[in-house]
Order: C-alpha cells, then structure tokens, then sequence
C-alpha cells in the first residue's frame, strides 16, 4: 500500500511517476528506435543474402562445361508401339538413325520329365538341384530337396533361394517347369538343371536350344536389332557398343517397323538455365530495390530495411560490371550478356529482358561458343561467382555488417540496462524526497494546528486550520 502523500496531503505518488515518466521516456523511446531500425537492417541484409546466394546458384548452374555438350533424343516409334528407348552421352553424334528390333533377347525355357501329378504330395526324396550358367556368368546355386517335400515345396525352395541368380520354376501336370533371365546365345548361355541321384529334374540344352535333358520350350538367345539397314546383336536387349555414345534398349519385337531415332543437341536445357539466371538476376534486382524503399500513388516514400545503407549502392555497381562484361578468349560474336540476347531495360530499373530472337539464333549457330562465354577460363559464371563470394560466406562483406549490427544491439541492451538502473536509482531518491517533504508537512500541518488556535484567541484571529 501507498501512503506517500498522506501526511501532506498532496499528490504525491503522481508527481512522482510522472517526474520518473519524463525522466526515462525519451531515452527509452531513443534506444527503442535504434534497436527498431538495427533489427530492420539485419532482416535486410538477411533478405539480401537470399537473393545472392539465389542467383549464384543459378550462375552457377551456368559454370558446367558439359551443358554445352549434352545431346537429346526423339524417337518416332512405329505404329504398334514403343520398341525401343535411346540415351545419348556427350560423345554421340547428331544425326537420325532408323532402328527395328527384329528379336528380344530371351533366356530358356524347358521342363522336366513327369514326376508326380499329385503336386501336394510328398515325394519322400532326398536329394539335391544344383543350378548353373555354363559360362560361369553367375555363381551356381543349390537347393536340397528333403522327405516331406513336393513337387510344390520344391517349386518354393527353387523360387526363394538367396541366391538364385534368375531362376523360376513353376509346376505343370507333374513336371518341373525351369525359365532362366539369363540371355544370350551359345551353350554357355543355357541354363543347366542337375540333380545329384534323380535325373528327372535334369535340364540342359544345347547351343541351338535343343534339349540334350529334359524338354526345351525355348533356348536362351541375344537380342537382334537393325540399324540403318545394319544388323546388330546383343546378349541383353541393350544395345551400348554398337553406336559410339549411344545405349539402345529394346523392349518390344516388331520385325520390318522401324522406330526412327533423333539425336539433337540439347539446347533447351541450356535455354532453361540461361532463362533461369536472368529471373533470378531481376528477382536480386527488385528486391534490392525494395530494401531502398518505395514510393506510394501520391508519391510518398517509405524507407526500405537497408534504406542508405551504402551496400546497395556498392552491389548496384558491382552488378553492373558483371553483367555488361567481355569475356576475354570467347568467340568474338558471343563474349557478352547482349551478344546471347540478354539486354538490359533502363525503363524498368536496370532489370535483364531475353531477346528469343538472338538468343535461340546463337543456340542454333554457336552453341559450342556458350561454354566459353559461361564455363571459360575468364567465363561469366565464374566472374560473378567469384564476385559474389567476397558478399557471401562466413567471411563476406554480409556478414561482417551483420556482426557490426549485433555489436550495435548489445550496446543498445547494455544501455538500456543501465537506464533502467539509473530510473531506479532516481525514482528511489526522488520517493525519498517526496517522503521527507510529506513528512515535514506533516509536522507543519500538526504544529499549525497547535498554535493557530492560540494565536486566534491572542489576536482575535479566526483560526481555521
């Protein structure tokens, strides 16, 4: 409870905040706009920090050499469908190629003599199928046939061995039904079948597909596809050799129909980047000019986050450079920005605009000259990364302003704690004045009410206190 003023009878508790009040307000209200417009300043350099690393990495996307070399590929399937799928490495030459596939590479298929029709029951075998590719290509692998077993449970154990290479097997009116993945063509490539006691379970073909045991369906062969009139085979239904930096797989048979083959240069993935580093370019731009500020309809300004902060005006220039350029040892007549149709749009602050003409006349006549531009010794990707590391990083222009703003708020706390120390110390000193003159009008108060009636009855004065 406060009796500050009781004794007086004056109002002396709100002398006393208010006295405190224009004490402390002012400078409170100081350190609070500085801290206001220190924080404002590290969300903007924070904000412009995310524009930068934005664009180097799309500059950087810009530095791989082997953009400018990549190919494509088109293909014309025939009428009955896809046959075929094609990848071309940097190697590739353009070009268009005619490709059918005349056969899919295949591995055997055959089955055993008939063992037992009743395909639940137990055989009461012991034994073992040992599981081979004659050419050694994958490991062998066994499977023990035990009592209790049936032609099912066998099925099962052959299916989910570990380390079956390949291999299913199926049941069909008693008999074991073998197909291998392997493919390829010659005895080596055929699936062998042997049993250590029971040669029923046997199956071996020969290097035509002519069962030597058991019944062949059909024998493993390669795959055959023509190429401009070229026949070519494989083992597997990809084809990576037989055209340099070209990997053709087949996937369907359609004898006679051929599916025609494009391979191009792949300009539009270096369109896109280009594309994509002049958006990220006028996105750093704008936002940096938001930082500035902006002008409302009557032309009133508000102050960005990093309004006259001198960084700006130093990137402004820094850019400039870097996107006006030329770019020693690449081709005279694409060694600028605006050589590849990049231009520069004075009316809308100094933001990129792509000319399609120019650009996609240089994509089609000097795509090779773009490495040099871009991904050179002395090329633009690198320049403007290199530039914009010094901005960037631990070590960055950013970050040293960063640090010179926090340093800034510690200071504004450690004065603010001091203020706030000094009110309390005046605020104490100040109740103690106000208490010391409450009381000693107190006493005044108590001796006027003495002597105030005895000075009325000496000299006639009504007293009325």
């Amino acid at each position: 409870m406060n009796f500050l003023g009781i004794g007086s009878g004056l109002d002396l508790s709100s002398m006393l905040t208010q006295l405190v009040q224009v004490a402390s307000e002012p400078k409170i209200k100081q350190l609070g706009a500085k801290e206001v417009e220190t924080r404002d300043s590290i969300s903007g350099l924070g904000s412009l920090s995310s524009l930068l690393s934005k664009f180097q990495d799309a500059s950087d996307a810009l530095k791989d050499s082997t953009s400018y070399n990549q190919r494509t590929t088109n293909i014309t399937q025939p009428s009955s469908g896809d046959v075929v799928s094609v990848t071309a490495d940097t190697s590739s030459v353009t070009g268009s190629y005619d490709v059918t596939v005349e056969a899919l590479a295949k591995g055997i298929k055959g089955y055993t003599s008939q063992i037992n029709t009743d395909h639940t029951a137990d055989l009461a075998l012991t034994d073992t199928l040992t599981f081979s590719i004659p050419d050694g290509s994958k490991p062998n692998f066994a499977v023990n046939i035990t009592p209790g077993m049936s032609l099912n449970g066998i099925r099962d154990a052959i299916n989910n061995a570990d380390d079956n290479f390949g291999v299913t097997a199926n049941v069909v009116d008693g008999q074991l039904v073998y197909s291998s993945s392997i493919t390829g063509s010659g005895a080596d490539k055929q699936l062998k079948v042997e049993a250590a006691t029971d040669a029923r379970f046997n199956l071996e073909l020969d290097a035509s597909g002519v069962a030597i045991q058991g019944t062949s369906i059909q024998g493993a062969r390669q795959a055959e596809i023509t190429i401009d009139g070229i026949t070519v085979n494989s083992d597997t239904n990809t084809f990576d050799t037989q055209i340099s930096g070209l990997t053709i797989i087949a996937s369907k048979e359609a004898p006679g129909e051929k599916a025609v083959v494009n391979v191009e240069l792949d300009s539009d993935s270096v369109k896109s980047k280009i594309t994509a580093f002049v958006d990220s370019y006028n996105s750093l731009r704008s936002g940096m000019n938001g930082l500035k500020g902006s002008f409302d309809d009557d032309n009133n300004f508000t102050p960005g986050k990093l309004n006259g902060d001198p960084i700006l005006r130093n990137l402004e220039s820094v850019l400039g450079s870097m996107i006006t350029q030329t770019v020693a040892g690449a081709a005279d007549n694409v060694n600028t920005l605006y050589s590849v149709g990049l231009d520069i749009d004075e009316e809308a602050d100094g933001l990129l605009v792509i000319n399609s003409e120019r650009l996609d006349n240089v994509l089609q006549n000097n795509y090779s000259d773009l490495d040099e531009l871009f991904s050179g010794t002395n090329g633009l990707a690198y320049n403007i990364s290199d530039q914009l590391d010094s901005y960037l990083g631990f070590t960055g222009i950013i970050k040293g302003k960063e640090d010179s703003y926090n340093e800034i708020i510690k200071d504004l706390e450690t004065q603010y704690d001091a203020h706030t120390r000094y009110i309390e110390s005046y605020q104490k000193t100040l109740k103690m004045q106000f208490s010391a003159l409450d009381s000693t009008m107190a006493k005044l108060k108590s001796t006027m009410s003495f002597i105030g009636p005895q000075l009325q009855a000496l000299a006639g004065i009504k007293y009325t206190g």
